[in-house]
């Protein structure tokens, strides 16, 4: 059911040059990325510091993963 925080979910393509198509990989493997322990780990930490806070009040700055950041930046 649509709200107005979460809008319903999207029927029709995205008509755009970013727009990823299955023709740009070859396999599952290009768009898969394995996480560890390690990320399990960051994730979780993240989570809890903003378990209190509504969808609307997390920013970009409020869910720093400094110990996965290079991972991250690879992916």
């Amino acid at each position: 059911m649509p709200t107005d925080d979460y809008p319903s979910t999207r029927t029709t393509p995205f008509d755009s040059p970013a727009a990823w198509k299955a023709a740009d990989f070859a396999g599952k493997d290009d768009i898969t990325v394995e996480l560890t322990p390690r990320h399990i780990d960051a994730f979780d930490a993240a989570l809890k510091r903003l378990n209190s806070r509504g969808l609307n009040e997390i920013r970009r700055n409020d869910f720093l993963l400094p110990d996965i950041a290079d991972d991250i930046r690879d992916w």
